[in-house]
């Protein structure tokens, strides 16, 4: 999140643009990649498709 909230004008440019090429869901982790923040990104990933009735159980499982 930080890394997108400390994107300036010309950063906000490329994020538009990814998220029109990937659409919002996979322009997150594409975004967090260009970061440098891989881990980020592939937790993103996991979480966004865990279903909200299992995200707890999942989450827990995924990353202890």
């Amino acid at each position: 999140m930080l890394a997108l909230l400390a994107s300036g004008d010309k950063d906000r440019e490329r994020l538009d643009s990814l998220i029109e090429e990937q659409g919002q869901k996979a322009a997150v982790a594409a975004w967090l990649r260009l970061r440098g923040l891989e881990g980020w990104a592939e937790r993103y990933e996991v979480l966004a498709r865990i279903n909200k009735q299992d995200a707890a159980k999942e989450a827990a499982v995924a990353y202890a």
